[in-house]
């Protein structure tokens, strides 16, 4: 596309008002069709009542004959210590790609979050195409992490090329705002250099504990564990926030109750800050869960990510991926030999 075609286009990007839910859905439509994951963005009521709410911050990119190009949202959460925002749902036409909207969309929305006192931003672009990544990149997001074969590609519908990846896998980048501290972190050593290029890139403050002060002191009695299935996915998410002298009879009820094989995937985020958390990976490894990253940061707690593939197989060679994303690909395939 020329530049002077590029010039031609006239677009404001500007925060939602009641009445742009039709137009941002039909941008939602434009790409998946009735097929995104999250249904409540289909709702125009769902939508002004986020907004109401300040649950959720929409953006949208919108034509002078008023039509709306393109949208994304900030979506806010609160934790003990922190206040996060994740850009996500972004999404332009697509007659109207190669116009630089995207980039308009998230330089709008990093500008706003300035006056939000947020601790972080983070956003878990797909990996079918590279356009989000570089562009968050651009703007001082860095790429920490992968997670594999979420969405089931025969029942969400996108208008890239997929590969030979049968479930979709998302990326995680996030930029540290107001001196964020991940904390004590309690890490695998064959980990620790991965993990601490990693911080040093955020530029958050972190330490790295010695292996000797892991699995030291009195263990609780009780683990703290949340999850989600999505049986239209077929696809388990597990938070393991707390571990407790009862973790391995809570994780095994769960991987009884979904297990893993077939078209079931699973991806874990492991507590770090947990003096734990290294016996806990070393129990997930032997189950078959692989290390993909980091997720720090985006709430009270930074994250180690462990996957289980089931029976899927995991193609890394076909993201489409930028510079960023593509060591931390090599990484995991030399460290699991996938």
């Amino acid at each position: 596309m020329s530049a002077g075609v590029e010039k031609e286009l006239c677009v404001t990007v500007r925060r939602y008002r009641c009445g742009d839910e039709k137009g941002m859905i039909d941008c939602i439509r434009d790409e998946y069709g009735d097929t995104y994951a999250k249904e409540t963005w289909y709702s125009a009521s769902a939508i002004m009542e986020s907004a109401e709410k300040g649950r959720d911050i929409f953006i949208v990119a919108q034509l002078p004959s008023g039509e709306i190009a393109g949208t994304t949202a900030l979506v806010r959460t609160e934790g003990k210590t922190c206040t996060v925002y994740e850009i996500a749902a972004q999404v332009v036409k697509k007659k109207y790609r190669g116009h630089k909207i995207a980039q308009r969309l998230f330089e709008y929305g990093l500008k706003l979050l300035e006056d939000k006192n947020a601790s972080a931003v983070y956003s878990q672009p797909v990996l079918f195409h590279d356009v989000t990544q570089k562009l968050l990149c651009g703007l001082g997001m860095k790429a920490v992490g992968i997670l594999p074969n979420i969405f089931d590609l025969e029942v969400l519908h996108h208008s890239y090329d997929n590969g030979r990846n049968t479930k979709m896998p998302l990326g995680i980048q996030v930029k540290a705002m107001c001196g964020q501290n991940a904390g004590r972190l309690y890490l695998p050593d064959r980990h620790k250099a991965f993990c601490r290029e990693r911080f040093e890139e955020l530029g958050a403050a972190y330490e790295i504990m010695d292996s000797a002060a892991q699995d030291c002191g009195e263990m609780p009695a009780n683990s703290r564990l949340s999850y989600h299935y999505d049986r239209k996915h077929q696809y388990l998410e597990i938070h393991i926030l707390t571990i407790g002298a009862d973790f391995d009879r809570q994780l095994g009820q769960l991987l009884w109750t979904y297990p893993l094989r077939g078209e079931h995937t699973a991806n874990v985020f492991l507590n770090s800050n947990d003096r734990y958390a290294v016996s806990v990976y070393e129990k997930l490894a032997k189950k078959g869960f692989f290390f993909t990253g980091i997720k720090p940061l985006c709430d009270d707690n930074a994250y180690l990510i462990m996957h289980h593939a089931g029976g899927v197989l995991f193609h890394l060679e076909d993201l489409k991926i930028n510079v960023e994303f593509q060591k931390i690909a090599d990484y995991i395939r030399e460290e699991n030999m996938i």
